[in-house]
């Protein structure tokens, strides 16, 4: 009972440890070229699968393991930017724009239109072969 009790205390305070040595990471991510807010930009911590998108204002928050975190933004359309977290806590982030790679866009539309206005093809699926 005695060597359990003991266990359990130690098991606690490494897992306190643990939690204490993750910090938080927040800021704001926008376009350098009109320094608007960018959303739904993913925020990844290098080499973990951990990772958020920022909201409507460009605005993220995360949980980073230590200092030595390495943050990769990315998004559509930007190129790719990669920072180390070291002793910062707001991390703000102006991301270029990669005009090489909106060739590799595809925009894809829903609507209507004539049959004879389109050049490509047109399905038609109806809802009881999508419940199937």
């Amino acid at each position: 009972m005695k060597r359990t009790i003991i266990f359990l205390m130690v098991m606690t305070a490494f897992s306190w440890q643990f939690a204490l040595s993750q910090q938080t990471i927040s800021g704001t991510v926008t376009s350098a070229e009109d320094n608007s807010p960018l959303p739904g930009v993913n925020v990844m911590v290098k080499g973990t699968n951990q990772g958020v998108v920022t909201n409507v204002d460009g605005v993220f928050s995360i949980q980073v393991p230590n200092n030595e975190a390495v943050l990769q933004f990315s998004f559509i359309g930007m190129l790719p930017f990669e920072t180390l977290v070291g002793e910062q806590t707001n991390i703000d982030v102006k991301l270029e724009p990669d005009v090489t790679g909106l060739e590799e866009v595809v925009v894809v539309g829903y609507g209507t239109r004539k049959k004879g206005a389109l050049t490509g093809s047109v399905g038609l699926v109806k809802a009881e072969d999508i419940e199937q």
